[in-house]
């Protein structure tokens, strides 16, 4: 209710409409304070609008009307010199050289409101009618005009934040958090504007949970932290299969890939990638699939960081040590790190006696992959703030395949063909942690074959007992 009232409050303040509710009538007191206020007022707007530096200097005004609509709105001709004073004197006469013009404006006064009064309109002709200060009258038009667009663009965009609020249920602790978590928003449009305009792929990029966050916030929904990186190895080359991979391939159609879970705002994603892969190898060794705990890493692994990052390299070690992983039902996820390790050595499904460095090849990571099993993998994850769906193959610029900073599981590959032009676009299916609501009920589509968004960089898998 409150996110209702305040973002009415926003609109009313930035897009005000008045309607007329009066007819026009004569000025008798052209001297009145007030009308005067007004004219002084149209002249110095006239002044920040115009590139001249020279003030125009009020003289008197020749004729004046006045409306009352949503305030009073106030019609007239003011004959004033334009001085050989700079702007910034508060006191300045016409010389014999300055030359006069009249000027007609349209000027609302709204005492009540924080912009007290608004130039509407203008129109200004020198006595001799100079064609130079015509076509500079003609320029202000246009700015006045070009900043009426940008407030109906703002009104939309205001609308659009309403819509985003309501979808995912956004709650902000008061009117001063709501007017910043909008600036974050509007600041976000321009970037996913620029990630469309220079998608490469089929992807559609837009609103999500995220769109109200900045960068620094968004570091919270990921946790890949290169910082726990370990001097010595501790992964072995994987043996590729020999057999060219299928054309296409998706274990979630062959029962090894548990629903989509959720991490929260905890930096957990390398906890989640890996379990989805052991999720992945377990079922596909065992024939059952089951869900295991990330708690557990975030309470019982030392090798890593809980909520502040982690490796799947080190979990791989720390589950090794642990003795193995419970499943989700035995350690629920909490979403938070920090808490006594509680766990129950009799409940350890999963044992783990090897883990495994795949390959930067997306060739050979697919044919490993369609015969083992799916892949824990890192990837940057800067434009996945914004994904809605579509094929993603964002410019390098947009995610440095160097700087790795979220954790996730492929689960299959495909291709698909755009419509228009025909063009291939192969893919790697990316399983995340975000919940169903995000992306393609939680997966993401990448562009497969150039390494985008370092996706073949950082390839691993468990092998399971």
């Amino acid at each position: 209710m409150k996110c209702a009232i305040f973002l009415g409050f926003i609109l009313a303040f930035a897009y005000g409409q008045h309607r007329i509710t009066g007819g026009i009538s004569s000025i008798e007191d052209l001297e009145d304070e007030t009308v005067v206020g007004a004219a002084n007022f149209a002249l110095s707007t006239l002044d920040a609008y115009d590139d001249d530096d020279n003030k125009r200097v009020f003289s008197k005004i020749i004729k004046g009307r006045k409306q009352v609509v949503a305030g009073i709105l106030y019609y007239l001709d003011i004959s004033m010199f334009m001085s050989s004073c700079s702007e910034s004197f508060t006191e300045c006469t016409p010389g014999p050289e300055d030359r006069q013009f009249i000027c007609s404006v349209k000027v609302i006064s709204q005492p009540w409101m924080e912009e007290k009064m608004k130039l509407i309109d203008s129109h200004c002709v020198p006595a001799d009618k100079d064609n130079r200060h015509m076509k500079k009258n003609r320029n202000l038009k246009k700015e006045v005009k070009n900043s009426r667009n940008e407030k109906k663009e703002e009104k939309k965009l205001a609308r659009r934040f309403k819509k985003f609020l309501a979808e995912h249920k956004k709650l902000y602790s008061s009117r001063r958090e709501m007017q910043r978590r909008f600036e974050i928003y509007r600041q976000n449009q321009n970037i996913i504007k620029e990630l469309q305009e220079n998608e490469q792929g089929t992807a559609v990029y837009g609103d999500t949970f995220f769109a109200d966050l900045t960068q620094e916030e968004f570091q919270y929904h990921k946790g890949l932290n290169m910082s726990y990186k370990r001097q010595e190895t501790l992964l072995k080359k994987a043996v590729i299969p020999k057999q060219s991979a299928p054309e296409e391939f998706d274990w979630r159609n062959k029962s090894a890939v548990t629903p989509v879970k959720n991490q929260g705002s905890c930096g957990s994603c390398w906890a989640f990638s890996v379990t989805g892969n052991l999720e992945g190898v377990y079922s596909i060794k065992h024939g059952e699939l089951l869900s295991f705990s990330e708690q557990e890493l975030l309470d019982c692994d030392k090798l890593d960081g809980g909520c502040n990052g982690g490796l799947p390299e080190n979990a791989y070690k720390a589950i090794e040590d642990l003795g193995g992983l419970e499943t989700e039902d035995d350690y629920p996820y909490k979403g938070r790190g920090g808490q006594k390790c509680s766990i129950d050595s009799s409940e350890q499904i999963v044992k783990i006696k090897d883990f495994l460095e795949i390959s930067q090849n997306e060739e050979e990571i697919a044919q490993w992959l369609a015969e083992n099993g799916p892949v824990s993998v890192g990837i940057n994850a800067n434009v996945m703030q914004f994904y809605r769906r579509g094929v993603s193959h964002p410019k390098k610029f947009f995610c440095n395949p160097k700087n790795l900073d979220h954790g996730v599981l492929i689960v299959g590959y495909g291709t698909e063909i755009t419509p228009v032009k025909q063009k291939v676009l192969p893919y790697w299916i990316v399983k995340n942690s975000w919940g169903t609501r995000w992306g393609e009920q939680g997966y993401y589509r990448v562009y497969r074959g150039d390494g985008t968004c370092g996706i073949n960089t950082m390839v691993t898998s468990a092998v399971v007992e």
